[in-house]
């Protein structure tokens, strides 16, 4: 973000404003430099060591990593067995991306409305979805 702190004169200086400073330790340095040095950004020994972790610490018997948050919603959503023709009842007030998986999966998204006091999906705005859907509206 930026601001104009031209004084009176009109000299328009233009200084940044930092909205927040990246807090990097030498560790994790050498570590990006180590990864960046192999040459495998994706699906290299670093990558197969974070998906073993990541189980173990989710007590699973796997961990996939990918490369964004809608790869990510994807996937979940074909794990889940949902296909063609499928909807799916999300609420309307999200990124893009959860549509879009969604989408991609062949499915049909149904946008219901956040409840107001938590901004999360309700269970009544799901029932009441399903329940226009059963009557054939």
């Amino acid at each position: 973000m930026y601001t104009d702190l031209g004084d009176s004169k009109g000299s328009g200086m233009t200084k940044m404003i930092p909205l927040a400073k990246p807090r990097v330790t030498k560790e994790q340095q050498r570590k990006v430099l180590r990864v960046l040095g192999s040459g495998s950004y994706i699906l290299g020994e670093e990558n197969k060591k974070l998906e073993e972790e990541f189980a173990r610490y989710c007590q699973v018997k796997y961990g996939i990593c990918v490369n964004s948050g809608t790869a990510a919603l994807h996937l979940s959503i074909l794990a889940l067995g949902i296909r063609e023709k499928d909807e799916v009842i999300t609420v309307s007030h999200t990124y893009i991306a959860t549509a879009n998986a969604i989408l991609f999966a062949g499915a049909k998204p149904i946008f219901v409305d956040i409840d107001p006091k938590t901004y999360t999906i309700g269970p009544e705005a799901i029932e009441n979805r399903i329940n226009i859907r059963e009557q054939g509206q």
